[in-house]
């Protein structure tokens, strides 16, 4: 039975990082184990014992495998983005590990504060002159939520920090 409780809980960690979503298929792997872990209960069911449990082994090994897979590609992702992002300064060269890596983690912190820093590098001129532009015509809301957004790629940053206290002044006053 520890066998299958096994299987069990690596399964349910496969199924709670959204493998069914990861870029390479993984879940054929994870469908594979699936089938491998029935006949497991079949022997089981059986009584066949030893063979269940080899099975069942057998199964959980490769979800095990899949996630640790999966755990040194997004590492792998991430280092890349970060050195390219953060030691090289080259936030276009930096940008497709991140992407690549955010399938495996959605929500992972250094993977949102990469993309983050990216938005914010690419699009801050652009992007303050819109939100100039919406502050003139009173579309406060709207202008905070890009600011809100390019906040979050340098958080200390001034020039955001009081244009998101006019903005709110704004809205107030609206």
């Amino acid at each position: 039975i520890t066998s299958s409780d096994l299987f069990n809980e690596s399964f349910e960690a496969a199924l709670q990082r959204n493998v069914d979503k990861w870029p390479n298929n993984e879940i054929d792997i994870v469908k594979k184990a699936l089938e491998k872990r029935k006949v497991a209960d079949l022997s089981f069911r059986q009584q066949f014992f030893g063979r269940a449990s080899k099975e069942y082994k057998e199964a959980s090994t490769m979800v095990i495998d899949l996630l640790s897979e999966a755990d040194n590609r997004l590492e792998q992702y991430i280092g890349l983005g970060e050195k390219y992002l953060y030691i090289n300064e080259k936030p276009d060269w930096a940008a497709p590990y991140f992407n690549k890596a955010a399938p495996y983690a959605p929500g992972d912190e250094r993977i949102v504060k990469g993309l983050a820093r990216i938005r914010f590098l690419r699009n801050f001129e652009s992007d303050t002159r819109i939100v100039d532009r919406m502050i003139t015509a009173g579309q406060f809301t709207s202008a905070l939520k890009i600011l809100e957004d390019l906040l979050q790629g340098d958080p200390g940053n001034s020039e955001i920090i009081e244009k998101i206290k006019i903005s709110k002044e704004g809205q107030r006053r609206n």
